[in-house]
């Protein structure tokens, strides 16, 4: 009894490292990124974001003006090119004079969109998928988003990211919201209450099956009966 209550912990424990690190599959992760802008790019090694990776899409824009390169091919975080396509209803650039970590980078150049706004995302290369939309808040920043019409998440910006006397960048509904669940292509509704929006840039994050938990979880079981047979 007390080998096979062993044996069943250890699987137990085992399953739960499985589930720590499959939270999310691949990502496109996208940074605006004015052209000859004053806030220095992403490299492709900077690790970023809510769900950390590298290999961040800088999506340039001349400086001051249109149009954002929203014909680029979006790379996933192995570096592998994908089918996404991005547009946007409006919007020029702006720049902040700062640098920080890459956390920080990604709310200093920006897209300056008008207050009511919208974002299409299509051909996404997940049939489930998270999405995670950073406001680049000069702490101020009051903005309503929903997905194709459905449920209004409210972001209200208390503080200006990279200026925040050490406080975490990264905090939702303050400086992101994020959308989960999504399947498809998806409309992004905009609408600024606080007549100021400016978008820092987005991340894509691939929802995966529970089926590598299931295979690990059969192997287990296996493991334990021929162990007890034996």
């Amino acid at each position: 009894m007390k080998m096979k209550m062993k044996y069943t912990a250890a699987l137990m424990s085992a399953l739960g490292v499985l589930a720590g690190t499959q939270a999310w599959g691949a990502a496109i992760s996208v940074n605006y990124d004015v052209t000859g802008g004053n806030t220095a790019s992403l490299a492709t090694t900077d690790v970023a974001g809510v769900v950390p990776v590298d290999n961040w899409n800088n999506l340039g824009a001349p400086a001051g003006g249109q149009p954002f390169n929203y014909g680029m091919t979006y790379v996933d975080n192995s570096g592998a090119n994908t089918t996404l396509t991005v547009a946007a209803s409006s919007g020029n650039s702006d720049t902040w004079n700062t640098a920080g970590t890459p956390d920080e980078i990604i709310f200093g150049d920006k897209a300056n969109m008008s207050i009511t706004s919208s974002l299409t995302i299509a051909s996404v290369p997940y049939a489930l998928y998270d999405l995670y939309i950073y406001v680049s808040g000069w702490g101020s920043e009051v903005v309503d988003f929903d997905v194709n019409g459905g449920t209004v998440q409210t972001l209200t910006n208390t503080f200006t990211p990279q200026f925040n006397g050490g406080d975490p960048d990264l905090v939702q509904n303050n400086t992101y919201v994020r959308f989960e669940n999504l399947t498809g292509d998806s409309v992004v509704n905009m609408n600024a209450t606080s007549d100021v929006l400016h978008l820092g840039g987005f991340q894509i994050v691939q929802v995966p099956e529970p089926s590598s938990a299931l295979l690990l979880g059969v192997a287990g079981m296996g493991l334990l009966v021929r162990r007890r047979r034996a």
